[in-house]
């Protein structure tokens, strides 16, 4: 079983129309912390953790298969099934980590758990909805968002703590873009002439992303935001970004294409949930399938984790 979403994760720069006006993320975002990559976020959120004496965490199954890797730089990795959690018991010296799949995630499950366990340190991922409700209200001593996937910027995401004011230096950008950012802001460029202009393949400025992705899962540093990206966020029309993808959710749920395919969908909670729709498919035939249909020059639909268990 693999999960497929029609939308080309690799984002070109922000267009004219989503500059101005609108929500912005400051308008959207309270008391946060800004880092340069949800890892980064993560590893700022870390001393809190140890403080409280956490050296076991619990994953979801599926995840990104990169995060146990980084999480076991850090501490003892245990998983546990999305599809059980009312079952699961912890230790003080346990943490668990949430993923708001999609925008999709069953919050009134997991948010009940929270609060039938306080004792337990909790980690909610919005990245995939980080100005949904949930990410806004939740109970969770951690929230966290990589920002990267849903807005046209080449570094970015947010920390907020339960019941700590954001450190002063974590508010302010960065005085330089790391290294990660340069790549992948030269391939948003680099797409972005692309379709504009014609004559330039995507594998020149997939090269550059994946590129940059490569550097960023093997960085060790603890980056703030860059400048470019602190800037953008300040005039990034989000409610703009949010509509559009609204639409071609919409778009997506009324597509031929779609009604060819034997899947299961999965939909955002809502329109401030709404990163991508994706779809569930059973075998390899059908998943290579429905990545020829929703191809195109400029638009590679994104594989994500081939496990068994996701439950929407």
């Amino acid at each position: 079983m693999k999960v497929l979403s029609p939308l080309d994760c690799y984002l070109e720069l922000p267009s004219e129309n989503e500059l101005g006006g609108g929500e912005t993320f400051f308008d959207l975002v309270k008391s946060a912390e800004l880092y340069a990559s949800g890892r980064s976020a993560l590893c700022a959120a870390f001393p809190f953790l140890k403080k409280s004496g956490i050296k076991t965490i619990f994953l979801p199954e599926p995840i990104c298969p990169s995060l146990p890797i980084f999480f076991k730089g850090f501490f003892e990795v245990k998983t546990y099934s999305e599809n059980h959690i009312e079952t699961l018991s912890l230790k003080a010296s346990e943490a668990i980590f949430f993923m708001d799949f999609f925008g999709a995630s069953n919050q009134a499950e997991i948010e009940g758990w929270i609060l039938k366990n306080p004792q337990t340190f909790s980690i909610l991922d919005a990245t995939f909805a980080p100005f949904s409700e949930w990410a806004k209200n939740s109970a969770a001593n951690c929230v966290f968002a990589s920002l990267r996937k849903l807005l046209p910027i080449p570094d970015g995401a947010y920390l907020k703590l339960k019941g700590e004011k954001p450190r002063k230096i974590a508010v302010l950008p960065s005085t330089s873009m790391p290294d990660f950012a340069g790549d992948i802001l030269s391939a948003m460029t680099l797409k972005t002439l692309a379709k504009k202009a014609g004559g330039i393949e995507d594998k020149a400025y997939r090269k550059l992303f994946m590129k940059g992705e490569e550097k960023l899962f093997n960085s060790k540093a603890v980056c703030r935001i860059s400048p470019f990206s602190f800037e953008i966020l300040k005039k990034l029309n989000v409610s703009e970004i949010l509509k559009k993808r609204a639409n071609m959710i919409s778009d997506f749920e009324k597509s031929e294409n779609l009604k060819k395919l034997n899947c299961k969908t999965i939909l955002p909670r809502d329109g401030k949930s709404a990163f991508s729709p994706a779809i569930i498919i059973e075998n390899e035939a059908e998943f290579e399938l429905a990545r020829k249909m929703f191809a195109t020059s400029h638009n590679r639909p994104a594989a994500y984790w081939n496990k068994p268990d996701f439950n929407f």
